[in-house]
């Protein structure tokens, strides 16, 4: 697939077909992330993969709503706190941009492989430090689940994007950005079928 029409086709896919994925697609979509870029190069990161349907159970139970049960396979992406970069100057930690880069690595290879997933934030870290025996330097930063998409439909669930003057700036930001920010998005569809978002005063 060109890259193009790859970033295009990504999006959230949170239902998806009785059907295991192959290993071997697992293992391509983790090496996606295996060389993906960190800060000072620290790869800062381990990737637990889950496909065994008691172990995706289990893993379940962290996540606040129910529909992770049903995914054929995740991935948990952890951040190793010994290993990643930390700015001198206020000590910021930026594993969780190069787990951020390395989750969106994952999501173009399974895109480019058919397969469809998401990226959840919203579960219980504790339960998954304590569900995996993980030390205190290991941190969950999300879990993302990836099976093959319950219909094609699913492929046009993306949402609208901001348009391009609402967040882009040529050498200077705009004095007020909230002014910018607070604008209203409505939906609007080129030519081509694509979806994208217009301003509204």
């Amino acid at each position: 697939m060109e890259y193009d029409d790859l970033i295009r086709k990504r999006c959230s896919i949170r239902k998806f077909a009785q059907r295991s994925v192959e290993k071997e697609k697992l293992e391509q979509i983790v090496e996606a992330a295996r060389i993906a870029p960190s800060a000072v190069d620290k790869q800062p990161w381990f990737f637990l993969i889950i496909s065994e349907p008691e172990n995706i159970q289990a893993l379940a139970t962290a996540y606040k709503l129910p529909w992770l049960a049903k995914a054929p396979s995740a991935i948990v992406l952890l951040e190793d706190k010994n290993v990643s970069w930390k700015r001198p100057s206020d000590g910021r930690d930026f594993g969780d941009v190069d787990l951020g880069i390395a989750i969106y690595a994952i999501w173009l290879e399974a895109t480019n492989l058919g397969l469809g997933a998401a990226c959840l934030s919203f579960f219980d870290p504790d339960k998954i430090k304590a569900l995996y025996g993980l030390p205190e330097y290991i941190e969950p930063i999300a879990i993302m689940p990836i099976g093959y998409p319950e219909s094609e439909e699913l492929w046009k669930n993306r949402k609208p994007r901001k348009n391009m003057t609402d967040i882009a700036f040529w050498e200077t930001l705009p004095k007020n950005l909230e002014s910018v920010t607070s604008n209203t998005l409505s939906i609007q569809t080129s030519a081509d079928g694509k979806t994208f978002s217009k301003q509204e005063n």
